[in-house]
């Protein structure tokens, strides 16, 4: 993984650009199989705590409101957003099991973009002087003589459907010859020999800061992930997923432990919402419609529920086949129906103009994906590389010895 954006380069494939897209995808994957995979907990809106980190950073470093916070820091900010999104989702949640959790989470999901495209023009008024003390007043027959205080008139928070855009971008720490762009620099130090120590902003035409930015989120991710795995919460995470009765009565509070896995599971789509602004320099609602959350989802369950190594593998396998496969199978399939098959079809032009408006596969992407995931529920429902629990739970019939008749019993 280090060495393959200088072979890319070397190469002249272009795929790190696309393959950042597939590691923001990878680090929710990971989190939502800490709700899914570790607690049991059904989680049909994932996609809204990765909207919640996006605008968090959108709404911090970008020009909308005048804000701009160092990319360093609103990251965090962004993670820690999500994570009381997450609580909050939890809170309603508690008494639900399964389909009736699922529902919930579903609608949570939904609500979340609509909200983000629709806080356009908000007016928040301060409750005592504009409701509570006419109210009390009204109701004694006094006339009201409070003027109302109005904390917000109607400012555009997070740009409609146009979106947030430009947003701020990291700043690193480089070695090298000063840009001749010097308005992307902020401080610069002579050297030798015609080097300068600067501090640069990260370009889109430069993917490599961003795979290694991109790639070190990920690492921490793992690390933290792994430990609460192992931990004594990760175990109680565990507890009640296999039944949450059982693990209430060995002292396992279900909901002081739920609430922190939806916060878990939340936090990391924080890093990867801001991120991904931060990296297309601007959010759209559109990103983060349901779509979104059952793409998360699929690849938690292709690679493997409860795997970490699993998901990172469902995760590279969706993704990179979505941005790169089909792209070049499109790109190949072009190229041999204008040199062989379109020219043989001159004498029908009917079938012709079928088979050239037809033959895209990214037209077929709904229709591809929706196939391999039947394909591999039927043939290893347990993913690519399964929880080994998990794995004994679908194959217990297959590993079982086989019964004997013994004296014709």
């Amino acid at each position: 993984m280090l060495a393959f954006p200088f072979i890319d380069e070397a190469t002249s494939l272009g795929w790190t650009a696309q393959l950042i897209f597939a590691l923001i995808f990878v680090i929710l994957g990971v989190g939502l199989n800490i709700v899914v995979g570790f607690a049991g907990l059904l989680d049909l809106g994932y996609a809204a705590f990765f909207a919640i980190g996006a605008y968090t950073a959108g709404m911090l470093s970008s020009p909308l409101h005048n804000i701009y916070i160092n990319f360093w820091l609103v990251i965090w900010i962004a993670a820690a957003a999500a994570a009381i999104a997450g609580l909050l989702l939890g809170s309603p949640t508690l008494g639900l099991r399964g389909d009736y959790l699922a529902i919930v989470t579903l609608g949570f999901g939904e609500i979340v973009p609509v909200l983000f495209q629709n806080l356009k023009q908000v007016t928040i008024n301060e409750p005592f002087s504009c409701w509570i003390i006419p109210g009390i007043q009204k109701l004694f027959g006094i006339t009201p003589t409070v003027s109302c205080l109005t904390l917000f008139s109607n400012p555009n928070l997070t740009g409609a459907a146009l979106g947030i855009t430009p947003i701020g971008r990291p700043w690193f720490p480089m070695f090298g010859s000063l840009p001749a762009n010097s308005a992307t620099v902020h401080f610069s130090m002579s050297l030798a020999n015609g080097l300068y120590f600067y501090i640069g902003e990260f370009e889109s035409q430069n993917p490599v800061p961003w795979y290694f930015l991109i790639l070190a989120i990920i690492l921490m991710t793992i690390f933290f992930a792994s430990r609460l795995r192992d931990s004594r919460l990760g175990r109680a995470w565990m507890a009640i997923r296999e039944d949450e009765l059982v693990a209430a009565q060995m002292g396992i509070d279900p909901v002081h432990t739920k609430l922190l896995a939806f916060a878990m599971g939340a936090t990391f789509s924080g890093f990867a919402g801001a991120f991904y602004g931060a990296y297309i320099r601007g959010i759209f609602p559109s990103v983060f419609d349901f779509s979104t959350s059952i793409i998360i989802l699929c690849i938690v369950i292709l690679g493997g529920i409860g795997n970490i190594n699993g998901v990172i593998v469902g995760g590279l396998v969706i993704t990179t086949a979505d941005r790169l496969f089909l792209p070049a199978l499109k790109d190949f399939l072009a190229s041999l129906l204008n040199t062989t098959i379109l020219p043989a079809l001159a004498s029908h032009p009917t079938l012709q103009a079928a088979i050239a408006q037809n033959a895209n596969p990214i037209l077929w992407r709904p229709f591809l994906f929706g196939l391999t995931l039947v394909i591999m529920m039927a043939v290893r429902p347990e993913g690519l590389i399964p929880n080994a629990r998990r794995r004994s739970e679908l194959h217990s019939a297959d590993d079982a010895p086989a019964l004997t008749a013994v004296d014709g019993q």
